[in-house]
């Protein structure tokens, strides 16, 4: 009976609402050094081209959305971003079935019922650059190698790969449900706290680490294997973040939004200190895995010379901007980056979108001083 009982709690935990996911543009920093680290990596044949159009595929794998391809979900859905393995007894991880079919069965048997694609909405974008090369089409090139960039890194991140680890190993904070829309609210997250905001405040050592020590570029022959290879890898990884997270919520004894608040930067810090290099070593990995699989497609496609006759534009340094990444809100004159700190205090039902920094100023608004979008 107690087992039974067991049992029942871990199905019903395992079917728990899943985590808030960070959007793509909360993480910008993340697949932004991911972008620029893995263009190095390619194949010389591939990098003069790719450094070229650097900024257009770097705009579309910080997108919030890419969209998905032959997957089960709406366009850009939610469940793109995420493969629950947490559902799975440890043990089994690693025997999980790498064909979507067969693996959404297995969740079902489980009570899970949006375990997640992905995975396969990764390999899904490879299959399209494979056919972008063969077409020697550099509008399908630059939107699915970034969209393979941005899936690669979402792939290697620990939190991308579990659900609800706040409600049953993370650190538990109250946070007053008044303060949903405080620009800290995200703080309370270990998923927002690891993968957004602890990368924001190391971006330096990052951008450092993935130039210096990038690792080593390999010819992948199965790339599914790849693919399935780091997502377990991020997994594996996640105890010992949470782990770091709850000991030093425990030292600096916080509980709740107020004591966060009080040692907010002194957490951080320690977070740098005792688990900076599980970032380091996860966007690597991102890094690596993304030019290996567009190094891969263009394999696959016969290794085509690459045309530059329609190659995009570049932006010039005062249009860098990349569309909708400028926004406002409906109450304020004002407009900013969407990666700037007033930004995020914006309400989404009054978030306006600008195309430019020029199209912003012919709406009558003024650039923030802080963020100084446009420069």
């Amino acid at each position: 009976m107690r087992h039974a009982l067991l049992y029942a709690l871990v199905l019903a935990l395992a079917s728990a609402p899943t985590a808030v996911v960070a959007s793509a543009d909360e993480a910008r920093d993340v697949y932004e050094l991911v972008t620029a680290a893995s263009v190095p990596l390619l194949p010389a044949s591939l990098r003069a081209t790719f450094t070229e159009r650097l900024p257009a595929i770097r705009a579309v794998a910080a997108r919030d959305l890419c969209p998905d391809v032959d997957a089960g979900g709406s366009a850009g859905s939610a469940t793109s971003h995420y493969i629950r393995l947490g559902a799975i007894a440890a043990q089994d991880v690693r025997r999980f079935p790498r064909d979507r079919a067969s693996a959404l069965k297995q969740f079902r048997s489980r009570g899970v019922h949006d375990g997640g694609e992905l995975p396969w909405v990764l390999l899904d974008h490879h299959a399209d650059l494979v056919d972008a090369f063969r077409k020697n089409s550099w509008d399908g090139i630059v939107e699915h190698a970034g969209c393979v960039l941005h899936f690669a890194t979402d792939a290697n991140l620990p939190f991308s790969t579990v659900s609800d680890a706040d409600a049953r190993r993370g650190a538990a904070l109250h946070w007053p449900a008044e303060e949903g829309e405080r620009a800290d609210e995200p703080h309370r997250h270990i998923r927002r706290r690891f993968q957004v905001e602890l990368p924001r405040r190391m971006r330096d050592r990052l951008s450092y680490e993935l130039r210096v020590f990038p690792g080593r570029y390999r010819d992948v022959e199965d790339v599914p294997n790849a693919v399935f290879g780091v997502v377990f890898a991020a997994h594996d990884s996640v105890d010992d973040v949470v782990a770091i997270d709850r000991r030093i919520m425990s030292e600096l004894d916080i509980t709740d939004a107020t004591t966060f608040r009080s040692h907010r930067d002194a957490y951080y810090d320690q977070m740098s200190v005792q688990a900076g290099s599980i970032v380091v070593a996860r966007l690597k990995s991102a890094a690596l895995l993304s030019a290996e699989l567009i190094g891969a497609a263009w394999r696959d496609a016969g290794s085509p010379e690459l045309a530059a006759a329609n190659a995009p534009a570049l932006p010039r340094e005062d249009e860098r901007a990349d569309a909708g990444s400028l926004v406002g809100s409906r109450n304020s004159g004002k407009y900013h980056r969407s990666s700037c700190q007033h930004a995020k205090r914006i309400k989404p039902a009054n978030l306006v979108r600008f195309d430019s920094a020029k199209a912003a100023g012919q709406a009558g608004r003024t650039p923030c001083r802080t963020c100084r979008p446009g420069k």
